[in-house]
């Protein structure tokens, strides 16, 4: 034998061993996948590389979830890698993914702080049931969670959705936060710092930017989930970020209902110089909602050249090609006449704002008067505005409950028809501060809302 063929014979050797340990490494690794699928599972499966079911999801705060450590990154408009939670409902292993499908819900919570002793926390909105019936629906439901301010210098920085809006500046003398674009801050007609992001700073657009990559994320990890029932719903800043996505990702979500939170006011508006003249800033959120086009410096934009919506809006036959026109979202709000952060101007600004992206008028009905539903601390009016003599949008309605507080020498410290969410009541006893009301809780009057106008269903 040669040295030549004794080298190929030791080469065709080492071949063979290398490819029959690289058989028993893909064996024993398949033995390993296979025996995890049937241990405990925990909150660390990665479910990029494992196949999720519901059944992986283990208690947080005392549902049923994911958390960010289950999936890949979800990154935002900066790069940060993004936290959340994600609830599968249980008929996710039993639908057929074609004649049926889950739809999902975006669930924002309000501005937070670090501190355990804060009021209002992303998991009081669970535990104390306000968000608590999201879960026993068939219905898939995502919370992401927010970043800390980057222009709070305070010594514990306050969670909030980065939108355009205004809010108090850095004071002088202190130290620009690192995270902080110095694009953000301003002066008031007093001279006074004042933080602004608006539309032409793209740190302004890292939480729409975060939610569009995580709506895609899950609906790609999860292809049971319904791309065309997704829905979004806040409190607060939670709110504001609904109304980000309304304004420049309306093409990705069915429709919003938001608490607390109008689309109209002083810090939507841009009117950070505090000089009493009811100006629309040009990159504030009143002015750039709707941007028709893609412009990195400004607004990112959404694909429609409408506002809130394109689509077929008469049906289709053998006859009659579809006729393409504006779909708007359906949207509803939640909001109280004693909220400090809105004034009852504010309110109906944003009614009119909202109307006119839905082709509505002033026509409504009072489904319910302003009554006492429940004997608590206020009573609330339920209005629909309906569509202009319009047969091609009769799904697209505007519904605003007027949360109106009854002064009867409790209530008013108790602000239920303040900066509050209407939830479980009554208030507990000896917890008069309590910012809730009893009538029409807003999670339930939520799903109902988007089953009549959205239909938020199991249907494909």
């Amino acid at each position: 034998m040669t040295i030549d063929e004794k080298i190929c014979t030791a080469s065709k050797a080492q071949n063979m061993v290398v490819k029959y340990a690289a058989i028993f490494g893909h064996i024993t690794l398949a033995i390993i996948c296979v025996m995890s699928n049937f241990q405990t599972t925990n909150a660390q499966i990665d479910c990029s590389v494992t196949s999720c079911v519901p059944a992986d999801q283990l208690p947080i705060h005392g549902y049923d979830m994911f958390d960010e450590t289950n999936f890949d990154p979800v990154l935002d408009g900066l790069g940060t890698p993004r936290k959340f939670w994600v609830h599968i409902p249980d008929d996710y292993d039993t639908v057929d993914g074609i004649n049926m499908q889950i739809p999902t819900i975006f669930a924002f919570h309000g501005g937070v702080v670090d501190d355990p002793l804060t009021p209002e926390t992303p998991q009081d909105m669970m535990l104390d049931g306000k968000w608590a019936d999201y879960f026993n629906q068939d219905i898939a439901f995502v919370i992401p969670l927010a970043e800390d301010n980057p222009c709070d210098t305070g010594a514990n920085p306050k969670k909030i959705w980065l939108g355009p809006n205004w809010g108090p500046g850095i004071p002088v003398g202190t130290p620009l936060p690192a995270d902080c674009n110095p694009a953000t801050q301003r002066s008031d007609s007093l001279g006074d710092p004042v933080t602004y992001f608006d539309a032409t700073i793209p740190d302004t657009f890292r939480d729409v930017i975060f939610i569009e990559n995580l709506r895609s994320m899950l609906l790609s990890r999860f292809p049971k989930l319904n791309p065309n029932k997704v829905y979004t719903t806040g409190f607060s800043s939670g709110g504001g970020m609904s109304y980000s996505l309304l304004c420049y990702r309306a093409n990705l979500f069915r429709g919003s209902s938001i608490a607390a939170r109008t689309l109209y006011g002083e810090e939507q508006r841009g009117d950070y110089d505090a000089d009493g003249i009811v100006e629309a800033d040009p990159n504030s959120l009143v002015a750039t909602c709707g941007k028709s086009q893609y412009d990195a410096g400004r607004a990112t934009g959404i694909s429609t050249p409408t506002l809130w919506g394109q689509g077929i809006i008469s049906p289709i036959s053998l006859f009659n090609p579809p006729i393409i026109g504006r779909v708007t979202k359906p949207v509803a709000l939640f909001v109280g006449d004693q909220d400090d952060s809105h004034t009852m101007d504010d309110i109906n600004q944003t009614g009119n704002n909202i109307r006119a992206r839905n082709n509505l008028n002033n026509v409504f009905f009072i489904l319910n008067p302003f009554m006492n539903v429940v004997n608590d601390d206020a009573e609330t009016q339920h209005r629909q505005f309906v569509f202009v003599n319009n047969a091609s949008q009769p799904f697209s309605p505007f519904y605003r409950y007027l949360v109106q507080q009854i002064n009867d020498g409790v209530g008013q410290f108790r602000q239920s028809a303040g900066h509050a969410m209407p939830g479980d009541c009554p208030p507990l006893p000896g917890a008069p501060f309590v910012k809730s009301t009893c009538d029409f809780r807003y999670v339930d009057q939520t799903i109902t809302f988007f089953q009549t106008h959205a239909d938020l269903n199991l249907n494909p």
